[in-house]
């Protein structure tokens, strides 16, 4: 999945966010391919707001899933 981004402001984080969503997602039911979109669309979300703590709502994360390519 790719997800284009113009606005990085800090990626610190970025790749522990996205491997708790992943793990979190892979425990919870979901494939692989589900679990690396809401990893992704967490670790972009924490890279696009300032703060280390950026953590998007039901409502936000909905709207980085829909901008990700469909998955495989």
């Amino acid at each position: 999945p790719v997800l284009a981004l113009d606005n990085i402001v800090n990626k610190v984080g970025a790749g522990d966010t996205f491997s708790a969503a992943f793990i979190d997602a892979f425990r919870r039911g979901l494939g692989a391919a589900q679990a690396t979109r809401r990893g992704i669309a967490y670790a972009s979300f924490l890279i696009t707001h300032e703060g280390s703590h950026s953590i998007p709502d039901a409502r936000q994360l909905d709207e980085l899933l829909a901008r990700l390519a469909p998955a495989q």
